[in-house]
């Protein structure tokens, strides 16, 4: 796409294609992530080892907090390009994509060195049982290896679509999917190499790395605005601050769910092994109603922060209402899905009775708060790219620090296993009040600008 169209696309085209345009790839690839981390819990569900299942549970949130990086880089740089775009600031918008890709090979060998010391003692918090811990060891510690190329990849994808370049980065993604699910069975069972888990995450390592050269070489050559020369380094204070100014929201709304993860196996574990299993299935299983959610919001993130600085108000307000609507009747649909087929959903994870009942439990109490994440992740892109970085980052805080964490760590110590299934519902709707109070000036702004 030119950039005439790009910026045609951003400012002229009707809001409903815009939208449309911009977030259906975002989604794609959101649903690309959710087949490749279906497909991988599918192999690993055919090793028929429930501690095996357990692991990933264990694994997930320090594997997430690498892809928290990237996001929080990727979507920093993202925001920031939009807005001199915007603005018009056309060539300054190079300095700040050397200086993200810069940032995020520094990080990577930072989490690199984690993994060498810090991983195996950070484990053992989260499980007492020696068998998950060192299935969830051999597992993160394959991952941790490959940082750079989970970072570096998640950061361009986040720059090509800030160019408008929305399909390319999405049959990368596909196609290493594709690469992953050939060649995880080969690594992983008996009639192959045999390398059970291990085998999992190096599919996963080998189809990163791929993905990350096609993508250098489309970042590299095929770019107007965000084309970065090959080994060209360096880091630009300004851009650098407003990137790490959003990005640091976008992080801790990455990190925080890691990290209250990470006490909820832990929690979860005072109930047994195969308790952590299904529970965990539970919370992926979720994901089939969060991808799209997720995705359409994060597509639309260009687009808000583009007319933000253009001061186009009335597309915005249009936008955001219409964005709104759909994400909400969407939710509504996953969530009488989810109460009718819970464990069909489940029984995708995992064979065992057992891990499938808690899991379906899991799924079916999540329903009674994923009617409002249309609304509260639409408000929270909506900070990001009008710069509301401090407000964007209290309410991630408001949703991992202030309300999960200790909803989930003491709810199950008093009320049992129920605890476990009512913490992510109460700490979703307390949120949802939070960002609707914090965002009440934009609410508020946008509506007084329609009756004008």
């Amino acid at each position: 796409m030119s950039d005439r169209d790009q910026l045609y696309l951003y400012s002229t085209e009707k809001i409903s294609k815009a939208i449309l345009i911009l977030a259906v790839p975002s989604v794609l690839s959101a649903l690309i992530n959710l087949i490749y981390n279906l497909i991988n819990s599918i192999y690993v569900g055919m090793l028929d080892n429930t501690p095996m299942i357990a692991a990933i549970t264990v694994a997930v949130p320090l594997i997430t907090t690498i892809y928290a990086f990237g996001s929080a880089l990727g979507v920093g740089a993202s925001s920031f390009i939009s807005r001199q775009l915007g603005a018009g600031e056309l060539e300054d918008s190079k300095e700040t994509v050397k200086t993200a890709i810069t940032t995020g090979i520094l990080i990577s060998f930072f989490i690199i060195i984690f993994g060498f010391f810090g991983l195996k003692p950070i484990l053992s918090l989260l499980t007492n049982d020696p068998d998950v811990l060192e299935y969830a060891y051999t597992y993160a510690f394959i991952i941790f290896m490959s940082a750079i190329a989970i970072i570096l990849k998640q950061i361009i994808i986040n720059l090509l679509k800030t160019e408008a370049d929305i399909l390319f980065p999405m049959y990368v993604l596909l196609a290493g999917v594709i690469i992953n699910i050939i060649i995880a069975p080969f690594l992983m069972f008996d009639w192959g190499m045999n390398l059970g888990i291990s085998g999992a995450a190096l599919a996963t390592v080998i189809a990163d790395f791929l993905s990350l050269i096609v993508l250098l070489w489309r970042l590299c050559s095929h770019t107007l605005y965000v084309r970065w020369k090959f080994c060209s380094f360096g880091i630009k204070l300004n851009s650098l601050k407003e990137i790490v100014s959003v990005g640091s929201a976008v992080f801790v709304r990455n990190f925080l769910p890691s990290f209250s993860t990470a006490i909820f196996a832990s929690t979860a574990g005072l109930f047994g092994t195969t308790f952590v299993a299904g529970v965990g299935i539970g919370k992926r299983a979720s994901t089939f109603a969060l991808f799209a959610i997720q995705g359409m919001s994060n597509g639309f993130l260009p687009f808000a922060a583009y007319n933000y600085g253009a001061k186009n108000r009335e597309r915005l307000r249009s936008s955001i209402l219409m964005l709104i609507k759909a994400l909400t009747i969407y939710a509504i649909f996953m969530s009488v899905m989810f109460y009718y087929f819970a464990i069909p959903f489940c029984s995708l994870y995992s064979s065992d009775p057992q891990v499938v009942y808690y899991g379906s439990f899991m799924l079916r109490f999540y329903i009674i708060s994923l009617i409002n994440q249309g609304i509260y992740n639409v408000l929270l892109v909506v900070l990001q790219a009008f710069g509301r970085n401090r407000d964007s980052m209290m309410v991630s805080l408001a949703r991992g620090a202030f309300f999960y964490i200790p909803i989930v760590y003491f709810l199950p110590r008093i009320y049992g296993e129920i605890g476990i299934y009512l913490a992510q519902p109460i700490a979703d709707w307390l949120t949802l009040f939070t960002i609707l109070f914090i965002a009440r000036n934009i609410i508020k702004d946008l509506l007084i600008e329609k009756k004008r």
